[in-house]
């Protein structure tokens, strides 16, 4: 791990084994948002539900082409995501500078230089 820079992520995939990732902080901070926004209680009355609107269009309707859905959920779901004053297109894309212009991957074991030298110069040439 020596050299790079970001978090290390534990994933557990719910078998019992766990994996370890290396991400950095960019994706770090967007996991994070993402996991903020599940764990919000998620309230249950007639307005959150929208059981005027479900019932309005009925049982063979789709209530999720409805513009009140939309603002409703923006408003209420996606209120934290994307911050105000940016699409996900320009966060996107900083995230992608950041990386690239900031980046620092971790070095080489010691000898794979070498050997990665030996298995180019022993391979064939057009």
């Amino acid at each position: 791990m020596k050299g790079y820079m970001g978090k290390i992520l534990v994933v557990d995939l719910g078998t019992g084994t766990c994996e370890i990732e290396k991400v950095p902080d960019q994706v770090y901070e967007n996991l994070l948002h993402q996991m903020e926004a599940t764990i919000r209680p998620m309230l249950v009355d007639d307005e959150h539900l929208q059981a005027e609107l479900i019932s309005r269009v009925g049982f063979s309707g789709n209530y999720l082409t409805h513009r009140e859905t939309r603002d409703f959920t923006r408003k209420e779901y996606l209120r934290m995501w994307p911050p105000a004053g940016k699409t996900m297109l320009e966060i996107a894309r900083e995230e992608a500078f950041e990386i690239l212009h900031n980046h620092k991957p971790p070095p080489l074991p010691d000898g794979a230089a070498e050997k990665m030298a030996a298995l180019i110069s022993a391979a064939p040439k057009e």
